[in-house]
Order: structure tokens, then sequence, then C-alpha cells
């Protein structure tokens, strides 16, 4: 009998510990899950872009009027990322990379300038203001997000965001922007 007590009471400080363990790995993991489900759903959540918002950025930009600028961005659409420079004086590329490569066509360079993502930009709201203006099916929606500078008005991100089957998505990061002053700079010192 005194064995058997004995048993029972191994047996029910194992019960405990095993509960007692349960419990703190559901305080610890269930927390860190929430927190991971949530970061899945908004790690890359950006203000969507409005007309008004674009307009005020666009002014500050051309306001700013900088003609001059060495600019490095990320740039993901429906290849792999690409890591772009961009070196603009007076207006005009005079020098591209993509992935540190000279890119094999001349014609795509001007793409990435501070006027062309405004270009893109306001192209993306004008079809998005329209029922139909992505031409695409039924079953894929596309929202436009983007953040502006605060000073400059140049957009820092972009994202063409699309759910379903189509390879309109688009996004991009600007990692390193630069106005450039002296030597055939912005005469403005901007």
């Amino acid at each position: 009998m005194h064995q058997m007590t004995e048993h029972r009471g191994d047996i029910s400080r194992r019960t405990s510990r095993i509960i007692g363990l349960a419990i703190a790995a559901s305080v610890i993991l269930v927390p860190m899950a929430a927190i991971g489900i949530w970061y899945l759903f908004h790690a890359d959540q950006l203000p969507r872009v409005k007309q008004a918002g674009y307009e005020e950025a666009r002014k500050k930009w051309r306001a700013a009027d900088i003609q001059n600028y060495d600019l490095e961005l990320t740039f993901e659409g429906s290849d792999r990322p690409k890591k772009i420079y961009v070196e603009v004086r007076d207006g005009e590329v005079t020098k591209c990379l993509e992935n540190g490569r000279v890119p094999g066509q001349q014609r795509f360079w001007d793409d990435f300038t501070i006027n062309n993502q405004f270009k893109m930009i306001r192209e993306d709201l004008a079809k998005a203001a329209r029922p139909g203006g992505f031409a695409v099916k039924s079953n894929v929606t596309i929202t436009l997000h983007g953040e502006f500078d605060p000073t400059y008005g140049f957009p820092t991100q972009y994202w063409r965001k699309a759910r379903g089957p189509t390879p309109l998505q688009c996004k991009w990061k600007v990692d390193r922007f630069e106005p450039v002053v002296g030597d055939g700079a912005d005469k403005k010192g901007k």
C-alpha cells in the first residue's frame, strides 16, 4: 500500500510538472505566434496612394527643382529583385547600373528617374480610377501603396500590390537619394 501511494505521488508530481511546462510554453509561444501572424500580414503595409497625396508630393518635387542626383533603389517586378543605381545630371540619366552592371539596353535607363517614377504612379492612379483600368481578370485586385519624402516629395517606396494571378505587381524602395552639388550639378545647391 505504501508503494502504491508513493507511485501515485510520483505520477502526480510528473503530471504537475508537465502541466506547468505546458502553461509556461503557452505563455511564451502564444504571444510569439500572435506577433508572427501580425508581422506576416502587416510587415509590408504602406499607406494607400491617393491622388491628393500624389499631387502634393509632385508639387514638392517640382518646387525642389533637383536636376542632379544619385539614386539607389531596390526594384521588384515579375522577376528577381534588382538593385538599381541611377546618376542624373541636368535632368538626364548619365549612368545606370542594374545589380552592379550596365543594363543591356540604354532605353530602360530613364525608367528609374524620379520623374518617371511619378509618371508611373500617375498612370497607375488613372488606371485604378476606372473600372477595368488594369485590364486584369475579375479575380485580381490591384491596390497602390506608397510613401513620399517629406522634404523633397520623391517616392521613397511604392508598391503596385496585386492579389491574384498577374505579372502586374511591382515594388520599389529608395535605399539612397543624394542631391549632387558642384561641377555640372544643380546651380541652386539642392
